[in-house]
């Protein structure tokens, strides 16, 4: 069941080549300290791991010892609840030792702050993942609350990372299940993408997703079973958070795993406070945006033409007249510059009137239905209603109104309003 990948690239953090050693085994945690001294081409003088005070007790202890049988190891337990912003980030920096290698023993929340913090200080960082929750580990950005909004920082990918599918098969199995969520969306992201590039010529590249699509076709029968123990489908979807990881470090942004469902579930989370008596894990709230999105897109998509559409002008005053209006100088930056993008092409009415029969195709052929993703969201216990999530279809309406200016990021949220399809309760 053993899975290997090592990949190379250039990062924008820190201008730098970085090389990234994925291993995925039954039993690696025992092995860390010989697998790092084999692996491992630069010099360690000393190890900070960050964890959490849950996982600590878990897995976190045992790690510290067992690295502490080759390195100097100080283990830092961070508080939880924990929430990933440059607050906690500023922490674990404080924390650091002089030239210490970061070993982040935790999910999404402790591999981002970890991140951030090795790219700030310009050091590497190693990932043991204890859940597979969300698609990062292995990208090269981090997602983060910056002054309450949630925000994508151009990081580091790891120099390595670990994922023992002991140690995953226990995982809650709502974690796993938020980890499916986060990987099977490639499928509405990617037709976010694909529409951009054909409408306003953004980077898209298919080449890059093309494996994680394969393994996808592969892994979709038994995808369920991952919150079974059941090792192939643990090791399928291990594989899927790897290559998601690795097309958003080679391509250079989070652009072929994060369109208008991340934005929705980011806004969602930001501004309607969902939370179902609880911390919602991102990967439930992408199973819910990811459903939003999908059927958004068939319901467009489904339109042998497009007609009569208004490539709306909007001004600042509609943010600052909303419930958004303490955002509003934030998000109008943002806003701003794909707005500029969208008017550098002033024919775009005539070329959807003329393209849209042959786009439409092109875009379907790279979707997954939305009714093959709701058997599987729901067969999983994840959120398809915003009920339960404790929302309302009005929180959802609003939602889809106004994300499409939180981020400079062109989506079927834009064209949906361009068709008049988007209305505020």
């Amino acid at each position: 069941m053993k899975y290997q990948r090592t990949f190379t690239g250039f990062t924008t953090a820190n201008h730098k080549e970085f090389t990234c050693v994925v291993e995925s085994d039954f039993h690696l945690v025992t092995q860390l300290d010989v697998i790092l001294r084999q692996r491992l081409t630069f010099d360690i003088p000393n190890i900070l791991v960050v964890t959490d005070d849950n996982l600590y007790p878990l897995i976190g202890k045992e790690i510290v010892c067992i690295l502490s049988k080759s390195y100097l190891v100080k283990p830092l337990i961070m508080p939880t609840p924990l929430r990933a912003n440059l607050g906690h980030v500023d922490y674990i920096i404080d924390q650091a030792t002089p030239g210490c290698l970061f070993v982040a023993v935790g999910s999404g929340t402790i591999n981002d702050l970890v991140k951030y913090a090795a790219a700030q200080l310009q050091r590497p960082y190693i990932v043991v993942a204890t859940a597979p929750s969300m698609n990062g580990y292995c990208a090269a950005n981090a997602s983060l609350a910056d002054r309450g909004i949630k925000k994508t920082f151009a990081a580091v990918p790891p120099a390595a990372a670990f994922f023992d599918l002991d140690l995953l098969m226990q995982a809650p199995k709502n974690m796993i299940a938020a980890g499916i969520a986060d990987c099977l969306c490639r499928s509405t992201v990617q037709a976010d993408w694909l529409l951009a590039h054909l409408l306003i010529n953004t980077s898209y590249d298919s080449n890059i997703v093309r494996e994680q699509v394969d393994v996808e076709q592969t892994v979709m029968p038994i995808i369920t079973k991952a919150t079974q123990q059941n090792p192939k489908a643990m090791l399928g979807l291990v594989q899927l958070i790897v290559l998601s990881g690795i097309a958003m470090t080679n391509f250079g942004s989070s652009a072929p795993a994060s369109q208008g469902e991340h934005m929705l579930a980011h806004y969602l989370e930001t501004h309607a406070k969902a939370n179902h008596g609880q911390c919602l894990l991102h990967g439930e709230m992408i199973a819910l945006t990811c459903l939003i999105m999908s059927e958004l897109q068939e319901k467009i998509l489904h339109m042998p033409v497009l007609h009569n559409l208004n490539i709306k002008d909007y001004g600042i005053n509609l943010l600052q007249e909303s419930y958004l209006q303490q955002y509003a100088n934030d998000y109008w930056d943002v806003f701003q510059i794909k707005q500029a993008r969208i008017q550098q092409y002033p024919s775009l009415t005539e070329k959807l009137k003329h393209q849209w029969p042959y786009w439409r195709r092109q875009i379907s052929a790279v979707k997954v239905s939305s009714d093959l993703l709701f058997s599987i969201f729901q067969n999983l216990g994840l959120p398809t209603t915003a009920e339960e999530i404790g929302l309302s279809d009005d929180d959802i309406k609003r939602a889809m109104f106004y994300t499409r200016f939180t981020r400079d990021r062109f989506t079927f949220l834009d064209l949906a309003d361009w068709a008049g399809v988007l209305t505020l309760p």
